[in-house]
């Protein structure tokens, strides 16, 4: 499970069995939120290397404003 902590919308609940991957473990200052997370640059990561873990990599932690898309670099 991907999640954020700062999500409004839903608190997902912890699983057995289930990895629960926070995108503030990776990005400390990534405070995206529910909307955000289809556009999020340390979510997509994440995704990715849980598909593909041979060729995992770390989150660039850059920032996208909420729901625009936009990165500051």
């Amino acid at each position: 499970m991907i999640a954020t902590r700062s999500d409004t919308v839903v608190t997902p609940a912890s699983s057995t069995g289930v990895a629960d991957e926070w995108i503030q473990d990776s990005c400390w200052n990534d405070t995206i939120e529910h909307a955000g997370l289809t556009y999020d640059d340390t979510a997509i990561r994440l995704v990715l290397d849980a598909l593909s873990p041979a060729t995992a990599e770390s989150p660039n932690c850059l920032l996208a404003y909420q729901l625009s898309g936009a990165v500051q670099q």
